[in-house]
């Protein structure tokens, strides 16, 4: 948390997209990994919500194509007032995040509809804790994303290359957080090389 005096100000989106660009430096990510994307109505011109997404190029880089997806990791509804003035942001959430932001006891209130299958956190963007929060709710919900969103695979063919490193050295990190080896190297465990200090493979 030691940057959040870097983030000042009223305007919610600036700090969003400085959370996430603070989230791609500290990660390694490429450029635009981590993106706001502003979701409009079909029948009117106007917003009905922004998304939090991991924005992915395929890998490897086809110059022909330069393909590239969007996955949303949640969304956030903005409540004004007749001003149009923010008053609130929901933050719509799936379950299992509630007891992660509980431990933390911001000053947030929850909300959920029978229909919906998750659930409405509601902060002021005003708030103190508003960019802890935010960070926690962003890395919590890419964490999930690649451990339980079909992206995880058990090493790349520099395995050797990077426990000799004791990192990962692989170009694109994006691509690299899917890798179980990846992971393993962050918490110390090497399997391979000169530096072998686990008996089992992966």
């Amino acid at each position: 948390m030691e940057q959040i005096g870097l983030f000042s100000g009223d305007n919610w989106i600036d700090n969003i997209k400085s959370i996430l660009a603070e989230i791609m430096t500290t990660e390694e990510l490429p450029e635009n990994a981590l993106v706001l994307v502003k979701n409009s109505s079909k029948v009117k011109d106007i917003t009905t919500s922004y998304s939090v997404s991991v924005n992915k190029t395929e890998y490897p880089r086809n110059p022909k194509t330069n393909n590239s997806s969007k996955t949303p990791l949640f969304n956030i509804q903005v409540k004004t007032n007749s001003n149009d003035e923010v008053e609130k942001l929901y933050y719509c959430l799936p379950e299992d995040m509630i007891p992660i932001l509980e431990q933390k006891s911001f000053d947030i209130t929850y909300s959920k509809r029978e229909s919906d299958a998750f659930t409405r956190v509601s902060i002021d963007h005003k708030s103190d804790r508003f960019i802890e929060f935010s960070l926690l709710v962003i890395k919590s919900m890419l964490d999930t994303y690649f451990s339980k969103g079909g992206q995880s695979f058990g090493c790349c063919s520099m395995f050797e290359e990077c426990s000799d490193a004791k990192k990962c050295l692989h170009e694109n990190k994006l691509y690299a957080r899917g890798c179980a080896y990846y992971h393993n190297l962050k918490q110390g465990r090497i399997f391979y090389g000169k530096n072998r200090n686990v008996e089992n493979g992966i």
